[in-house]
């Protein structure tokens, strides 16, 4: 089955008066209401071909085999235990927002109750970088 990841995520936005937009690498860029709607080239990317891209980038999970979050464990190809950035950010989500235990979503993302507070400290310092 196959997932979809967007090219250029990168939406620069300055809010001088009016809104004024700079988008690299968009197809469309509309205005309403401060609405913003953009619509980006997809590129159909395999589950084969994203790992490779993971590995090559030092991205993959050390231990994608013990994730077990429900999210990871749906089939919806979106969620993919392999990708260490996102099971980080879905274990600091899973605490959070759904009000887990730290050692229960810890365990469920892969991840001992240290590793989770060294993976918040890390985020509550620099952001999605720090889930790197």
């Amino acid at each position: 089955m196959d997932s979809f990841v967007i090219q250029s995520l990168l939406v620069p936005l300055s809010i001088v008066g009016r809104i004024s937009l700079a988008w690299r690498g968009a197809k469309c860029l509309t205005l309403r209401s401060a609405v913003v709607t953009v619509a980006a080239e997809v590129i159909a990317m395999s589950e084969r071909s994203r790992r490779a891209a993971l590995e090559q980038a030092g991205l993959l999970h050390p231990r994608a085999e013990e994730v077990n979050a429900d999210l990871f464990c749906s089939g919806e190809p979106f969620f993919l235990a392999a990708d260490k950035v996102q099971v980080k950010y879905e274990m600091l989500r899973a605490v959070a927002v759904d009000g887990a235990s730290v050692v229960a979503a810890a365990a469920a993302h892969g991840y001992s109750r240290a590793e989770f507070y060294l993976v918040a400290a890390a985020f509550a310092e620099r952001g999605m970088a720090g889930l790197v």
